[in-house]
């Protein structure tokens, strides 16, 4: 009996979805009719009494869509609230029919004018409110399938509304069109509105049957037990719970409400960036300029089939795989395509021929068409209905909607005038770009909604914020890292003729003091900036380590001789030592335990990404360019980490206690205190007894730095002391592995290879003839550095914010910042003196000795830490 009724819920909620989709169905149509009915329109068998229409009334029958789109925006979401939804898609009907009775009726073009204006206030309003009711009525597991259904209707729409037009006259659209809307009219009228709707208006009687209904349970009967917690789980949501029916400010606040907004953002300019829009606008007049010789209008049908195929396609694919990895997929093909597309108009623009090549433009065309049109699209409509609380969703979809309608406007209205000045294939570059920069988007920042509630995609969320957070704070590593690679490619050429300095090249010696003033200047930065983290917060020391580096960069533009540079380098120094030193203590602070190897990870990722592009800019580019860039991203790093909370451990330990609990409120996605889980309550006891064990005393004593062997908190210096602390990549396998395993492998791997090439380069300096296998000491390198990058550079500094005790965490960090580059200060200085006199192999070969040694103090010494919460770690090492 359970199955049936299940499966009646199911029947239920794919009938209304289906029934709401004649909206859809209806848009595709009205997009649909366009291209063909303008060609027939301007023809001498024009329909209209006034006979053919000019090519300006053709272009504002397209951009008056836009305006009466931008028109339904404003009103729909208002409309949502205040009425329903149901009822809101039954008015926002109306306007449709009128307009498809004007293009039956129409004498002139002013009627198809007045028409199109109608036709994109309906489409513009019912695509805010499709989605919600759509997924306010949905099961978990039907929800991803049955929103999908938007996009399968638009393009079905589409392509039965050229086919119509096209093969059947002027008059069948507009017919069947107003057949589907006393359909849907119809049909409507025996389905209820929303759970959520109801409980927004405190009618919970009427929510409770709503409810039943769309999971098929009949109205005089009980609920069945897994129907009665979906509908206790709503109304205990807090998103839905304790709301007045009037917006204000507070609704609008707290990270995760924010970062909703943000994606939602991003998803709702996807019609328009994604290329999706113009190309179905003007799909005919594109593939005319594309150097083909085929047919347009079978081309432009063609594209328009596989993009229904491409729609029925999408729909088991959501359905197993979810929305967010379909997405990073279909953004990456369909930004690929775009390129290719790009490419192709940019060699017919440049006078090739490619007319032998029509196939490439419409497989490219389709590609781009057919996914952004209904894989991006649909999850673009359907995934802010799931993130955003339900109080605010309706204003916020329907006000980002509206922007983006005004922005389809500005780019249907004047793509062709911009397209003459610089082609087609710049306006394919874009959309391909925006494509493939939202591949990197949606991977850090949209959550993965299938079969979550809305309060689990809430806290969800929370690691987000921790990602976006990590990222904006890591900025710093980028310019350290630029700082790092710059010096390599530029100082060759600031001691030859060509120096960019006004006074002339700098010596030799200049060059080398200042290479290692930074390391000199690094100590003396980490003494400051290490022991100011303890007074006045991590988040604003490493802030206030920023001005140093301004500075620095700032010297390099203005720079006339080599004292200018050494100056700047110190400030450099001085700047990358705090945020060497504090970055990654923040990151583990801030970092859920199981999300803490992949948020320290981005330490080293964004100091690798600094060091590729200082090199490249060095080489390639003035030497103000990279101080440039630096000056932007420190800019960048300014205006958006000053919005991120204090770490939790840290205010803790200055007895902050409610402080603590609102920024580990922040970094948890948690807009209110009455939102939080019993999760994260128990998070934030144990952390606060964590802190309260280790803060006994105020003051740092001999015993806080006892082996554990002895008694206190042993291996955990001993451990740090034997792994480096930088970090340079990112470590997508260090939560899968563990950080022990890689530590040792890439240790061993790093000795290893480093004897292979100490030894070649033994053999040819000794005058061994080794052209035959000259490749091996190539890929013996290459292998050292992949090995040492995916282990033992980046996976130390993360290992050290987990076992080494808060109290003492930043000082033993300072302690092994100033060694480690006390150190390389003198390797700098003395590296090729050492070369000269005993040989450049013995220096690999001290290397490979000292990673070898690293590999069995490690084996008996380093703990795996992986998901471990502190105090969990402190057992271990006792």
């Amino acid at each position: 009996m359970k199955k049936i009724s299940v499966d009646r819920g199911k029947v239920i909620q794919i009938i209304a979805a289906a029934s709401a989709n004649l909206l859809s169905i209806l848009f595709g149509f009205v997009l649909g009719w366009t291209s063909p009915a303008i060609i027939f329109l301007q023809s001498e068998d024009s329909p209209l009494e006034s006979g053919p229409i000019s090519i300006n009334d053709a272009s504002l029958m397209t951009s008056l869509l836009s305006v009466g789109a931008v028109l339904g925006c404003v009103f729909a979401g208002w409309l949502a609230n205040a009425i329903g939804r149901k009822i809101s898609l039954q008015i926002l009907i109306l306007p449709q029919l009128c307009a498809f009775i004007l293009i039956a009726t129409a004498k002139t073009v002013t009627y198809l004018h007045i028409s199109r204006v109608l036709s994109g206030f309906s489409a513009g309003a019912c695509v805010v409110v499709f989605p919600i009711f759509i997924s306010e009525i949905a099961d978990k597991s039907l929800r991803s399938v049955i929103g999908n259904f938007l996009g399968l209707g638009f393009n079905f729409g589409c392509l039965v509304g050229k086919i119509l037009t096209s093969y059947a006259g002027y008059y069948a659209t507009p017919i069947v069109a107003i057949v589907i809307i006393g359909s849907f009219l119809a049909i409507f009228t025996y389905l209820p509105d929303t759970p959520q709707y109801f409980l927004l208006r405190n009618r919970e009687e009427a929510a409770q049957n709503s409810l039943k209904f769309y999971r098929g349970v009949h109205r005089k009967e009980q609920m069945t037990q897994k129907v009665a917690e979906e509908f206790a789980e709503l109304k205990a949501s807090p998103s839905l719970t304790n709301q007045k029916i009037s917006l204000s400010r507070d609704d609008f606040k707290g990270a995760s409400t924010f970062l909703a907004i943000v994606i939602t953002f991003v998803l709702s300019a996807n019609q328009n960036f994604t290329g999706s829009r113009i190309l179905i606008a003007y799909t005919q007049s594109l593939f005319r300029e594309s150097g083909s010789r085929m047919d347009e209008a079978a081309m432009d049908l063609t594209v328009t089939v596989i993009q229904v195929i491409t729609a029925i396609a999408c729909i088991p694919i959501i359905k197993m795989f979810g929305s967010r990895n379909p997405l990073l997929w279909f953004y990456l093909i369909s930004g690929i395509f775009l390129m290719i597309a790009g490419i192709h108009y940019n060699l017919h623009e440049n006078g090739v021929d490619m007319s032998d090549y029509a196939w490439l433009i419409i497989i490219s065309f389709a590609v781009s068409i057919a996914i952004p049109g209904t894989g991006i699209v649909s999850i673009s409509f359907v995934l802010p209905t799931e993130i955003l609380p339900p109080k605010i969703r309706g204003s916020v979809i329907s006000g980002l909607l509206l922007f983006s309608w005004i922005l389809a406007i500005v780019l249907v209205q004047f793509y062709f005038q911009l397209a003459e000045f610089w082609g087609h294939s710049v306006w394919m570059y874009i959309f391909s770009i925006w494509c493939l920069l939202n591949v990197i988007f949606s991977y850090f920042f949209i959550p993965e909604t299938k079969g979550k509630n809305f309060d689990e995609r809430y806290e969800f969320s929370g690691r987000i914020l921790q990602n976006v957070a990590a990222i904006s704070i890591n900025l710093v590593q980028v310019v350290s890292g630029i700082a790092l690679g710059w010096s390599s490619p530029i100082f060759p050429l600031l001691i030859s003729e060509d120096t960019p300095l006004a006074d002339g090249p700098i010596s030799v010696d200049e060059a080398s003091r200042i290479t290692a003033i930074f390391y000199l200047s690094g100590c003396v930065g980490s003494i400051i900036f290490g022991r100011l983290a303890d007074y006045i917060g991590r988040k604003w020391t490493i802030i206030l380590g920023a001005i140093p580096q301004i500075c620095a960069n700032i010297l390099i533009i203005l720079a006339k001789n080599g004292t200018h540079l050494l100056i700047s380098r110190a400030l450099s120094g001085v700047a990358s030592s705090a945020h060497f030193i504090l970055v990654p203590v923040f990151l583990s602070e801030i970092a859920e335990t199981k999300n803490r190897g992949k948020i320290g990870s981005y330490n080293g990722l964004m100091i690798t990404l600094g060091i590729a592009v200082g090199y490249t800019v060095g080489a390639y580019f003035h030497m103000h360019v990279g101080a440039g860039l630096c000056l932007v991203i420190l800019t960048v790093f300014l205006l958006t980490s000053v919005f991120f909370s204090e770490t939790p451990q840290y205010l803790l330990m200055k007895k902050r206690d409610d402080e603590a609990f609102k920024a580990l409120m922040f970094y948890r996605g948690f807009s209110t205190k009455e939102s939080v889980s019993e999760v994260f309550l128990r998070e934030f006891e144990d952390l606060r007894m964590s802190i309260l064990n280790v803060m006994q005393k105020t003051s740092l004593s001999r015993k806080d730095f006892r082996w554990g062997w002895i008694g206190g908190n042993v291996s955990a210096i001993a451990a740090a002391v034997f792994v480096h602390l930088l970090s340079y990549v990112s470590m997508a396998l260090i939560e899968r592995l563990g950080r022990r395993w890689l530590m040792l492998v890439s240790s061993f791997g790093a000795a290893i290879f480093l004897a292979i090439l100490s030894v070649m380069v033994m053999l040819n300096n000794d005058g061994v003839d080794i052209s035959a296998v000259d490749w091996i000491p190539v890929i013996a390198y290459a292998a050292f550095n992949a090995i040492a990058t995916y282990g033992i550079i980046v996976v130390p500094v993360i290992i050290a914010t987990e076992i080494l005790p808060i109290k003492i965490r930043s000082l033993i960090l300072l302690l092994f910042y100033i060694m480690t580059n006390l150190l390389t200060t003198v390797n700098v200085t003395y590296f090729m003196t050492i070369a000269e006199y005993l040989g450049f192999h013995w220096n690999i070969w001290i290397f490979a000795i000292s990673c070898f040694i690293e590999f069995v103090l490690l084996y008996f010494l380093l703990p795996e830490t992986k998901g471990m919460t502190y105090d969990e770690i402190v057992k271990l090492l006792k």
